[in-house]
């Protein structure tokens, strides 16, 4: 019988002692290797927020703690894509051993990345909410679209985390890619940088607005800040949340058979 996504992410909901334990076991462990310890977690972000933004911030005219604000909601959403994209890129290649044992719900191993990102960003975050209340443009009426754009951002980076997953475990240098891709997406994701400054029928605006990682990151982060998110925004969320539904329901059909020989 062949895989069905819908059927194997159900049972993962109901059984999530594997994968959500092992994911918090991984953060906790990687933290208490260090005397700092879960410092290390959200040292990036002050640096970004209180380093970088306070820096970027000199440099353009305009106040510097909306901006500061504005650079570190962006970082932590932009940090939690990446970090879900590239870990599912390896994933079944690193669980190679419980594969090959015969645990092949690709949900669980799919999920343990998603946890482990999350868990991640929920300790950084509290470093941004204080940037955000330092900021003169925070709008907490804008706490519930921002969750709404929360889910959404992490239903669109499921569903094309599934493909995604099947490319890495097929070829091998496709995780060397994935990550030389995003690291090009961040000179054209409006982190250090404001939307405004990409307008509407330049090249810099074209870049941007092709970008899904600005796409995601907006829905979140413009209502918190008090700004519009563009009628394009919903467009194209909505094209990659169909699409990258089908897609993965296709994929994990006709591909969950082949992992084991793949990896």
């Amino acid at each position: 019988m062949s895989a069905s996504l819908i059927k194997d992410f159900l049972g993962s909901l109901r059984s999530p002692d594997h994968w959500l334990y092992a994911s918090w076991l991984s953060v906790v462990t990687s933290t208490r290797r260090h005397f700092l310890g879960i410092f290390w977690l959200v040292f990036p972000v002050m640096v970004y927020i209180w380093g970088i933004g306070w820096f970027m911030a000199m440099l353009n005219p305009g106040k510097v703690r909306p901006f500061m604000a504005h650079v570190g909601i962006s970082y932590v959403l932009f940090r939690l894509v990446v970090g879900i994209v590239n870990e599912c890129s390896v994933v079944y290649r690193a669980s190679a051993p419980y594969i090959n044992d015969g645990k092949t719900r690709y949900t669980d191993y799919l999920l343990s990345a998603h946890a482990r990102s999350l868990f991640i960003f929920f300790f950084s975050f509290p470093v941004v909410f204080v940037a955000l209340l330092m900021s003169e443009q925070f709008d907490p009426a804008g706490i519930p679209m921002a969750l709404v754009g929360s889910l959404l951002l992490i239903f669109i980076t499921f569903t094309w985390a599934v493909p995604i997953s099947f490319l890495g475990s097929k070829l091998p240098d496709f995780a060397e890619f994935i990550g030389n891709l995003t690291m090009a997406l961040f000179l054209v994701t409006p982190i250090i940088w404001y939307p405004a400054a990409a307008p509407e029928g330049t090249l810099q605006g074209s870049f941007m607005r092709a970008n899904p990682l600005h796409h995601l990151i907006a829905i979140v982060r413009a209502p918190l800040v008090g700004e519009s998110i563009e009628p394009l925004t919903w467009t194209y969320l909505g094209i990659m949340a169909g699409s990258g539904l089908m897609l993965s329901v296709v994929c994990y059909r006709a591909f969950s058979k082949k992992v084991p020989m793949w990896i």
